[in-house]
């Protein structure tokens, strides 16, 4: 599926195994990512939805090196059936996942220039609150989040540990800079601690009725590393888009 080639775990190395894990990929780690994937696309779709005309399953075009064209994945959680066919079991899973459903590139946009633009009586700010108070509710966004870490527990095994991993703050120079405004930066990190509080809640939930679940914060390690810091872990906004690969890591 189509993902970065310097997503940070492929770049993990562990104690035992030489190289990093990207180069062990199929052997002793297995990868599922997706950009854009929501929650639902860990799922098969069911007969119901397959009736009401639901497209569940993820199309993902890619355009590289002059090769072009449109892919049908397979629901995420299929992963685990690759695993069986290799008589193998899962000791951990790492996953990242909610910001889609929430929309956060969308936010993140809207925010951009916004300190140049604005509107009768409302600024991009400003409606970037409103969207985000709207993603996120508790029968939505939540519901989806804690049936996946559930769904992904009991497919995984009873051996296995979820680590679920927090998302860095976008912008963690709060100074501002050309595309965001100080005040854009500032609400948008503040976005950030909103959302992965949440994911605290729910992992702590989780793990209060016995599953094999914990979180981890990464805020610590990426100190610096912010969109448009000089040593940036996270891709600024560009135009136009570049290429996509369709099965990188």
């Amino acid at each position: 599926a189509h993902r970065s080639e310097k997503g940070w775990p492929g770049m993990l190395t562990i104690p035992g195994v030489e190289g990093t894990l990207a180069e062990h990929r199929g052997e002793n780690f297995f990868i599922a990512a997706v950009s854009g994937a929501k929650t639902k696309h860990l799922f098969m779709l069911t007969d119901e939805e397959k009736a009401a005309g639901c497209t569940a399953w993820m199309q993902k075009k890619y355009n590289r090196d002059g090769i072009s064209g449109t892919a049908e994945l397979a629901p995420q959680l299929s992963i685990f059936d690759e695993l069986d066919e290799k008589g193998l079991k899962a000791d951990y899973v790492v996953m990242s996942i909610g910001g889609n459903d929430l929309d956060f590139k969308s936010i993140i946009s809207m925010f951009a220039f916004s300190k140049a633009v604005s509107l009768p009586g409302e600024t991009f700010v400003d409606k970037g609150v409103a969207l985000l108070e709207q993603q996120y509710d508790a029968a939505g966004v939540r519901k989806a989040i804690t049936r996946v870490y559930h769904d992904v527990s009991a497919r995984a095994g009873e051996q296995a540990t979820i680590l679920v991993v927090g998302y860095p703050y976008p912008l963690l120079d709060e100074k501002g800079n050309f595309v965001f405004s100080r005040e854009s930066a500032e609400i948008l990190n503040e976005a950030n601690r909103f959302f992965c509080m949440e994911l605290i809640n729910i992992v702590d939930e989780c793990r209060s009725g016995g599953m094999e679940i914990c979180y981890v914060g990464i805020n610590e390690a990426f100190e610096g590393h912010g969109a448009y810091a000089k040593d940036p872990y996270i891709n600024p906004i560009t135009l136009p888009a570049g290429q996509q690969d369709l099965d990188s890591s």
